[in-house]
């Protein structure tokens, strides 16, 4: 978290909570994938190889997070957190008033969460599309999922697996508001 020196006036960041509210994040989005209800299964293979990267510089302006040569990784920008009214993940203006995936507000795991699920599912999405034969299998690909949903960054195919992943690890948190 970035704590503010008043002496000096400048901000210092405390990574090692941010990992941890991260590192929680993945172990529960890897059981909430096992379920039932989850769009699309992901091997072990895809967690294990998963990299999450922090970057608190401050020319970082944008998160993303995809899947190239066999590796899903999400980079995740977080200089510019956190703002004196808290912590405010705002959404793309597609999304942001959407009931299950809209812009929010609350703790820091709540920003965390809301952003590693949006970019957790861009990963998902281009492991998925670059993963033809895991697309065609039904066991898999339960949503039932086509590759032409997933080629949009933000189109339905995404929204699908991010839905998914802010009904079951996001918006139940204590502290969550939706933003208005």
């Amino acid at each position: 978290m970035k704590e503010l020196n008043v002496y000096t006036g400048e901000y210092t960041i405390n990574s090692e909570d941010h990992e941890t509210i991260i590192n929680e994040f993945v172990g529960l989005a890897k059981k909430a994938t096992r379920k039932a209800s989850a769009p699309f299964k992901l091997s072990a293979d895809f967690w294990k190889r998963l990299i999450v990267t922090l970057d608190f510089n401050d020319h970082r302006t944008a998160s993303r997070g995809g899947y190239r040569n066999g590796v899903a990784w999400i980079n995740l920008a977080l200089d510019k957190y956190p703002r004196k009214d808290g912590y405010r993940f705002k959404e793309y203006s597609t999304l942001a008033t959407s009931q299950s995936m809209g812009s929010c507000q609350g703790s820091l795991r709540v920003y965390l969460f809301a952003l590693c699920a949006h970019e957790l599912a861009h990963a998902m999405q281009y492991y998925a599309r670059s993963n033809p034969q895991k697309l065609a299998d039904k066991k898999v690909n339960k949503a039932g999922i086509s590759r032409l949903q997933l080629k949009p960054p933000h189109g339905d195919g995404f929204k699908e697996i991010y839905r998914f992943l802010r009904i079951e690890l996001v918006n139940k948190i204590d502290g969550f508001e939706w933003l208005k």
